[in-house]
């Protein structure tokens, strides 16, 4: 009888890994999927106006911007430089489908060595009494006294009402002391002189802007006059762009 040999080893393989195609593939559509949903939310975007169209809605800004631009400072003889446009943040070219602008504002800025000679043509003054202050547009002139001249200081506010640019005189200087305007007033022979220079002096801008638009504030300093102007649901029509509104 034969002796039993060894016994048998069986090896077990380990089960073939399962290919990873598929997987991949959902990966890949998932992908796709999510850039798809993104494009259409921003093609829904740029649809209804709630986002810019890159590129073509900063171009189509500036061109609008410059226009603006152009047409004002022609207005009101200032250099194009001088008026700085805000169209607001929303995209502009659904404003321009619906053909009304949501809003609007400017700020005319003009440096004090253009601003003065144009206050100063409006008020028949010479430009070389004129300097503009903190707050205040000055004048400062001679007086012939007869005997002495006398150096005449007067501080003009600026304020703005019913679309004219208003300066009113409220301080005032003679012979370098302050001085009130009843004081004033009353100095023999002065009094008459300056009279005509004590009237407040009033310069319509309503009519050198679109009557959509409405002059809403001044400031002066030293550098320059800054006049603000704004408005809202502005219509692009020939009559909103072309066509100005009176003062008073």
């Amino acid at each position: 009888m034969r002796e039993p040999g060894p016994p048998i080893e069986v090896a077990v393989l380990p089960a073939p890994a399962r290919p990873r195609r598929r997987t991949a593939l959902w990966v890949v559509l998932g992908a796709l999927g999510v850039l798809l949903v993104v494009a259409g939310v921003l093609v829904w975007l740029w649809v209804s106006g709630r986002a810019p169209v890159p590129g073509l809605d900063d171009a189509v800004r500036a061109e609008a911007v410059s226009r603006v631009q152009q047409e004002v400072a022609a207005r009101l003889g200032i250099e194009p430089e001088d008026v700085l446009v805000d169209l607001g943040e929303a995209p502009i070219l659904p404003q321009l489908e619906r053909r009304v602008i949501d809003e609007a504002s400017m700020t005319i800025s003009v440096p004090a060595e253009r601003a003065v000679p144009l206050i100063a043509a409006a008020a028949g003054l010479d430009p070389a009494t004129l300097a503009l202050g903190e707050g205040t547009v000055r004048l400062q002139t001679e007086l012939d006294a007869v005997i002495t001249k006398i150096v005449l200081g007067i501080g003009f506010a600026p304020s703005i009402e019913a679309g004219e640019l208003r300066l009113t005189p409220e301080e005032f200087v003679l012979g370098g002391n302050p001085i009130s305007l009843d004081a004033l007033r009353d100095v023999p022979v002065v009094g008459e002189w300056v009279a005509p220079l004590l009237e407040p002096r009033a310069f319509c801008i309503a009519s050198s802007i679109p009557a959509a638009l409405e002059l809403a504030a001044v400031e002066v300093t030293p550098a320059r006059l800054e006049l603000r102007v704004e408005g809202h649901d502005i219509p692009l029509d020939e009559a909103a762009i072309t066509e100005t509104d009176t003062c008073g």
